[in-house]
C-alpha cells in the first residue's frame, strides 16, 4: 500500500488543477504547498486552495483524497 501512496504522491505537484475523490465533497482546487509525510503512516499532506484568489480557503489534504484535472 506505501507504494502507491507514493506513487499518487509522486505525480502530484505544486500548481497542479485537483478535485476531490471523497465521495460526497464536490470542490477543485490547486495544489499550493507540498506539505510532506505528515500523515498518519507517512501519508504524502497537500495545501490546496479552494475559491476565488483572493477569498478562497486552503485546505490540507492527503494525496489520496486528491486527483489531477485538466485545468
Amino acid at each position: 500500500m506505501a507504494r502507491t501512496q507514493t506513487a499518487l504522491a509522486d505525480s502530484l505537484r505544486v500548481g497542479d488543477p485537483v478535485t476531490s475523490k471523497v465521495p460526497g465533497f464536490s470542490w477543485k482546487g490547486i495544489i499550493v504547498e507540498d506539505l510532506g509525510p505528515l500523515g498518519v503512516g507517512g501519508r504524502q499532506i497537500f495545501m490546496v486552495h479552494v475559491g476565488d484568489e483572493n477569498a478562497g480557503r486552503r485546505f490540507a489534504v492527503p494525496a489520496e483524497n486528491l486527483e489531477r484535472v485538466a485545468a
